[in-house]
């Protein structure tokens, strides 16, 4: 009779467990994707560039200096310290990045290859519309 219960007791505690690792994952996961991404005394750089018919898009530290299209291109994000590089594919990502930014934030967007067509004006007109909405200041 005593081992049922201590094996009753063990099993509730490993039960209440498994639920409080689960919710602090659920926690994680949730504040990783609504964390805010630093303010930038520079602002951002928002690069577009088109391959093949996917456009692609990178959120960087504004700088005074130009970027290489190797610093650029390669879809990854990178967040150390006061420094920021996210590269995405699609719209639809790039917008999810945009959100990420704080209000009054200002936006540079340019192309990446200056021999590419420009990104098309009804996703610029679009972009500018999203970030206008979340106090964003896009400019192309």
């Amino acid at each position: 009779m005593r081992i049922i219960f201590l094996v009753t007791i063990a099993m509730l505690l490993f039960s209440c467990q498994e639920k409080t690792n689960q919710s602090t994952e659920a926690q994680q996961k949730h504040s990783t994707s609504t964390k805010k991404l630093p303010k930038q005394m520079k602002g951002y750089e928002f690069y577009s560039w088109k391959q093949g018919t996917e456009w692609y898009f990178c959120l960087i530290t504004g700088t005074n200096r130009l970027k290489t299209a190797e610093e650029i291109t390669p879809i990854e994000e990178k967040i150390e310290d006061r420094w920021v590089k996210i590269t995405v594919k699609g719209v639809d990502k790039a917008k999810k990045v945009l959100q990420q930014l704080e209000s009054g934030t200002s936006l540079f967007g340019s192309n990446l290859y200056r021999d590419q067509p420009v990104l098309d004006k009804k996703i610029q007109d679009e972009l500018i519309k999203f970030t206008k909405n979340l106090k964003i200041n896009l400019t192309f």
